[in-house]
């Protein structure tokens, strides 16, 4: 599985689609609405029962890796020609 690690890590939107692919799938597995993480001690609390709970953990795990697939590609790795970028296609410098 060859994947543009560098040009990823480089992307702001890779953190913001990760960081709510792991939240959603928390939210939903706890049936959590906005209303109910209203102090940092409630988001505490269910990030820790989150990482205490093996089939949470491996369902984050696979939401998140679910992602990094490019549709657009065979398999799982990037293609060639994005192998080859050091920035996003027409993004200027």
């Amino acid at each position: 599985m060859r994947m543009n690690w560098q040009l990823r890590l480089k992307n702001p939107y890779f953190y913001i689609v990760l960081f709510m692919s792991i939240f959603t799938t928390i939210a939903v597995y706890f049936g959590i609405n906005n209303e109910e993480l209203t102090s940092w001690a409630k988001v505490l609390e269910v990030a820790k029962e989150a990482i205490l709970n093996p089939y949470l953990l491996v369902t984050v795990i696979m939401s998140a890796a679910s992602f990094l697939i490019d549709p657009t590609t065979k398999g799982v790795g990037d293609s060639e020609e994005v192998m080859q970028y050091d920035r996003p296609k027409g993004d200027i410098q």
